[in-house]
């Protein structure tokens, strides 16, 4: 209830760095249940507070990628934390997951890594750990049941950033038409 966003996003902080301040057991379900809380009640969030929710969420998915780097991005933890994504934010199946939690993650996951590991993943290109990060997305990209979940999976993907790191080649620019548009704009309404 905070309406200074100072405060709030200090708030978000603190109640992302819960995560750092757990052992590493129950680290995982914490990131669990906190995405299983956002989940169930994104329906309840009022238009008025949801950039409030938003940096909330901002903070939980980088609190998540700083967990899996302190445990070095073991494969166990990489696979629980996928687990997670596959059950709530990138649920293929369920329909009942808000798609507004499915974009958002969406949007700010490339963001995020980039912020915990961009470095550790320009050095190791085309690392096994980023492959089996990315399946979630992958995943959701082919089979997600609405179209516009898959493409933004699909705009997930397409980062240039993640496709670095992935070590896959540059999109190129499509192509551009030889005509040029000319846009004569409007003229208001006539004295007629």
């Amino acid at each position: 209830m905070q309406d200074k966003p100072a405060l709030q996003q200090a708030l978000s902080r603190d109640l992302a760095s819960l995560v750092s301040s757990i052992s590493a057991p129950i680290a995982l379900p914490f990131i669990r249940a906190f995405f299983l809380t956002m989940t169930h009640e994104w329906s309840r969030i009022e238009a008025l507070r949801l950039d409030k929710y938003l940096y909330l969420i901002r903070q939980y998915v980088n609190a998540s990628f700083h967990f899996l780097s302190r445990q070095k991005w073991a494969m166990d933890k990489l696979e629980d934390w996928n687990g997670i994504c596959e059950e709530t934010p990138f649920n293929v199946e369920d329909m009942k997951i808000p798609n507004g939690l499915r974009y958002h993650v969406l949007d700010i996951w490339v963001d995020e890594m980039e912020k915990v590991a961009g470095e550790k993943w320009e050095r190791e290109v085309k690392s096994e750990e980023m492959e089996i990060l990315v399946k979630p997305i992958e995943r959701l990209a082919e089979k997600s049941k609405l179209r516009t979940v898959r493409d933004a999976a699909a705009e997930c993907l397409g980062d240039d950033r993640l496709r670095a790191w992935r070590g896959l080649e540059e999109i190129a620019p499509a192509e551009q038409d030889d005509e040029v548009m000319v846009d004569e704009g409007w003229e208001g309404f006539g004295d007629e």
